[in-house]
């Protein structure tokens, strides 16, 4: 079987279903050929490194003829079996623009439920929070809809010591995203806590770590930190594989992929929840709640979550028993739903699942469907 990944780039092409793909890529070429390419005006870092990178389609200024034909060079060349990829756009892209007559597959990386989607035949999820949502609609009553949520390759991760910041002699919590409206909420509940754990006279400390995506939150994070415990690091040397910055964690404050990384180190983690002020410590008994909602900000946190939080964070910091409990925890939770040594099994029975691709009634009927989709995009893109 050769499965060709394609996704498409936007920025530095370093968020995580770049991680994502470039993990899960590598963990299903022990088992089938696998092929990378990715398409937009910039490269990703991530993909680019990944041993099974094919090719960049360098797209701008709506040059589409001279990307159907490229494309269709390395269809030929390649000769996949099935075309899977890894955001909306990207497949549109091809199926529109070249309709190459093979099995097709969408991940949907992630996210909140979409407000408008065009009819997919073939579809993998990384949450149940996004599969109840597409399962609930007409239109995607007869597609082939499957949940992996499993993303993180354990041979890939290679976490590197990086020496230019060394560990605080406090107990650290590392909290990794980007300094953009879209983590505000999330960042701001963790120097919350920070806050009230130093009042309470707890010696703790937070790590920071995030690309500034918007220059003014960045000022604002920077007066907000001021004589506080805390590190904020934006170089690109310790943002281009954030990862790397674990070393420095006793516990993660995370969302999504960032929770299932840090489920690898068995450390203990907490994930933000839109109703309350302070990230939420996950625990076996909260555990399925969050995994719904991917950890995302969207994460609802029960009453009882509310209540006894805190008092379960000190005992967290306060008591090695515990810490050791919510270590094991961790690493059962990755075992079970996050490494890709088990995905790659749910992967390949999707794979076989797959009808004959080309069916060009289908196609016609979808068409106008994903044409208004791909042209919000390309609005969109623009602006």
């Amino acid at each position: 079987m050769r499965v060709l990944y394609v996704s498409s780039v936007n920025f530095k092409g370093s968020g995580g279903h770049y991680h994502s793909l470039n993990h899960i890529s590598q963990a299903m070429a022990e088992h089938i050929e696998v092929g990378i390419c990715t398409i937009g005006e910039n490269e990703s870092f991530i993909l680019s490194q990944n041993p099974f990178f094919v090719q960049h389609f360098k797209l701008k200024n709506f040059q589409f003829l001279t990307f159907n034909k490229k494309f269709r060079l390395l269809l030929n060349d390649f000769k996949p079996d099935i075309i899977h990829f890894f955001d909306l756009k990207s497949y549109l892209i091809v199926d529109l623009l070249v309709y190459p007559n093979v099995k097709k597959v969408l991940n949907k990386c992630g996210g909140s439920n979409p407000k408008g989607y065009p009819r997919i035949t073939n579809l993998i999820l990384f949450s149940e929070e996004n599969y109840n949502w597409f399962k609930s609609q007409s239109k995607f009553r007869n597609s082939n809809i499957k949940v992996i949520p499993n993303r993180v390759n354990p041979k890939v991760l290679n976490y590197n010591f990086i020496s230019d910041v060394k560990k605080e002699n406090s107990f650290c919590f590392v909290r990794i995203a980007r300094i953009s409206k879209d983590y505000v909420k999330s960042i701001e509940d963790s120097i919350r806590l920070i806050s009230e754990l130093t009042d309470l006279n707890f010696n703790v400390h937070l790590y920071l770590i995030g690309a500034v995506h918007d220059k003014n939150i960045y000022e604002t994070l920077n007066i907000k930190i001021k004589s506080k415990p805390i590190t904020l690091l934006t170089d690109d040397k310790f943002t281009r594989k954030a990862s790397d910055m674990l070393y420095l964690a006793d516990a993660v404050i995370a969302t999504g992929r960032g929770v299932m990384e840090a489920t690898s180190l068995g450390l203990p983690i907490l994930t933000p929840a839109h109703n309350s002020n302070f990230p939420i410590l996950i625990d076996r008994d909260n555990f399925n709640t969050f995994f719904k909602t991917n950890f995302s900000q969207r994460n609802e946190a029960s009453q009882n979550d509310l209540n006894e939080n805190l008092l379960k964070i000190k005992e967290m910091i306060a008591n090695p028993s515990y810490r050791k409990e919510l270590s094991l925890n961790s690493n059962n939770f990755f075992a079970d739903y996050f490494s890709t040594e088990k995905g790659v099994l749910k992967y390949i029975d999707y794979y076989n699942s797959l009808d004959v691709g080309g069916n060009k009634q289908r196609y016609l009927s979808d068409f106008d469907d994903k044409i208004k989709v791909f042209i919000k995009m390309l609005l969109r893109s623009r602006h």
